[in-house]
Protein backbone atom coordinates (compact mmCIF):
# COMPACT_ATOMS: atom_id res chain seq x y z
CA UNK A 1 0.00 0.00 0.00
CA UNK A 2 1.59 3.03 -0.58
CA UNK A 3 0.99 6.21 1.37
CA UNK A 4 -0.21 9.39 -0.04
CA UNK A 5 1.33 12.51 -1.26
CA UNK A 6 3.02 14.87 1.61
CA UNK A 7 0.31 17.24 0.60
CA UNK A 8 -1.35 19.16 3.28
CA UNK A 9 -4.53 18.39 2.26
CA UNK A 10 -5.12 15.10 0.21
CA UNK A 11 -8.11 15.15 -2.20
CA UNK A 12 -11.31 12.82 -1.38
CA UNK A 13 -10.86 10.58 -4.23
CA UNK A 14 -7.41 9.90 -3.68
CA UNK A 15 -7.78 8.89 -0.05
CA UNK A 16 -10.71 6.99 -1.45
CA UNK A 17 -8.86 5.43 -3.65
CA UNK A 18 -6.08 4.22 -1.47
CA UNK A 19 -8.50 2.60 0.89
CA UNK A 20 -10.37 1.07 -1.59
CA UNK A 21 -6.85 -0.69 -2.28
CA UNK A 22 -6.82 -2.18 0.78
CA UNK A 23 -8.64 -4.92 0.40
CA UNK A 24 -6.98 -6.04 -2.56
CA UNK A 25 -3.62 -5.05 -1.03
CA UNK A 26 -4.06 -7.12 1.94
CA UNK A 27 -5.78 -10.01 0.08
CA UNK A 28 -9.00 -9.60 2.22
CA UNK A 29 -12.01 -11.97 1.24
CA UNK A 30 -15.46 -10.67 1.55
CA UNK A 31 -16.11 -10.83 5.41
CA UNK A 32 -12.30 -10.20 5.79
CA UNK A 33 -11.48 -7.19 8.52
CA UNK A 34 -9.56 -4.04 7.67
CA UNK A 35 -6.55 -3.25 10.03
CA UNK A 36 -7.68 -1.00 12.46
CA UNK A 37 -8.14 2.92 12.13
CA UNK A 38 -4.78 4.02 13.86
CA UNK A 39 -2.86 1.62 11.89
CA UNK A 40 -4.46 2.54 8.32
CA UNK A 41 -3.98 6.72 8.80
CA UNK A 42 -0.61 5.99 9.57
CA UNK A 43 -0.45 3.18 6.29
CA UNK A 44 -1.68 6.40 4.39
CA UNK A 45 -0.39 9.13 5.89
CA UNK A 46 -3.79 11.06 6.45
CA UNK A 47 -5.77 12.09 9.29
CA UNK A 48 -7.94 9.52 11.18
CA UNK A 49 -10.97 11.96 10.56
CA UNK A 50 -10.31 11.97 6.85
CA UNK A 51 -10.13 7.39 6.80
CA UNK A 52 -13.62 7.73 9.05
CA UNK A 53 -15.17 9.87 6.04
CA UNK A 54 -13.86 7.91 3.56
CA UNK A 55 -15.05 4.76 5.28
CA UNK A 56 -18.65 6.19 5.04
CA UNK A 57 -18.40 6.78 1.47
CA UNK A 58 -17.28 3.13 1.17
CA UNK A 59 -20.25 2.02 3.63
CA UNK A 60 -22.60 3.89 1.39
CA UNK A 61 -21.65 2.31 -1.74
CA UNK A 62 -21.55 -1.23 0.11
CA UNK A 63 -17.77 -2.26 -0.49
CA UNK A 64 -16.90 -2.39 3.62
CA UNK A 65 -19.22 -2.70 5.96
CA UNK A 66 -18.48 -1.35 9.79
CA UNK A 67 -19.32 -2.84 12.91
CA UNK A 68 -18.98 -0.48 15.92
CA UNK A 69 -16.52 -2.04 18.44
CA UNK A 70 -16.02 -4.66 16.16
CA UNK A 71 -13.81 -2.97 13.45
CA UNK A 72 -14.56 -2.52 9.41
CA UNK A 73 -15.12 -5.42 7.36
CA UNK A 74 -15.17 -6.37 3.79
CA UNK A 75 -18.79 -6.06 2.80
CA UNK A 76 -20.47 -10.03 1.50
CA UNK A 77 -21.72 -8.20 -1.50
CA UNK A 78 -19.19 -5.63 -2.19
CA UNK A 79 -20.76 -2.88 -4.98
CA UNK A 80 -24.60 -4.64 -4.66
CA UNK A 81 -27.07 -2.68 -2.82
CA UNK A 82 -30.11 -4.42 -1.52
CA UNK A 83 -32.11 -1.03 -1.89
CA UNK A 84 -30.68 1.54 -4.19
CA UNK A 85 -33.80 4.07 -4.07
CA UNK A 86 -34.10 3.66 -0.63
CA UNK A 87 -37.74 1.99 -0.49
CA UNK A 88 -37.24 0.57 3.15
CA UNK A 89 -37.38 4.36 4.38
CA UNK A 90 -40.95 4.85 2.83
CA UNK A 91 -43.62 3.44 5.78
CA UNK A 92 -46.78 2.98 3.50
CA UNK A 93 -45.54 2.16 -0.66
CA UNK A 94 -49.16 1.61 -1.18
CA UNK A 95 -49.51 5.66 -0.93
CA UNK A 96 -47.03 6.74 -3.79
CA UNK A 97 -48.24 8.04 -6.57
CA UNK A 98 -48.51 5.26 -9.53
CA UNK A 99 -48.55 2.25 -7.29
CA UNK A 100 -50.81 -0.65 -8.00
Amino acid sequence: MRALPGSANPSASAIICNVEAVPINEHLQPGGKLPNEAHLAKELNIGRSSLREAMKLLASRNIVTIRQGSGTYVASSPGVVDDPLGFTFIPDKKACPGSA
